[in-house]
């Protein structure tokens, strides 16, 4: 059986996924004008997404 990619078992806290998006983030910022944060696994994974993103340049930030 596959891999599924929404399982949040051993997903990590937020904390420990916020550099991960923090460096995505700074990586995208000069070539976008938002950030989409969309079809996440977790609250955990959407609150380092969408705070990595409206730390950065982009004043639009969407989380679906």
């Amino acid at each position: 059986m596959g891999v599924c990619s929404y399982q949040t078992v051993d997903l990590g806290t937020a904390e420990l996924m916020q550099p991960t998006y923090m460096q995505m983030a700074a990586i995208l910022e000069p070539y976008v004008d938002l950030f989409l944060c969309e079809t996440l696994a977790s609250t955990a994974e959407t609150m380092a997404a969408a705070s990595a993103a409206c730390r950065s340049g982009p004043s639009t930030v969407l989380c679906c």
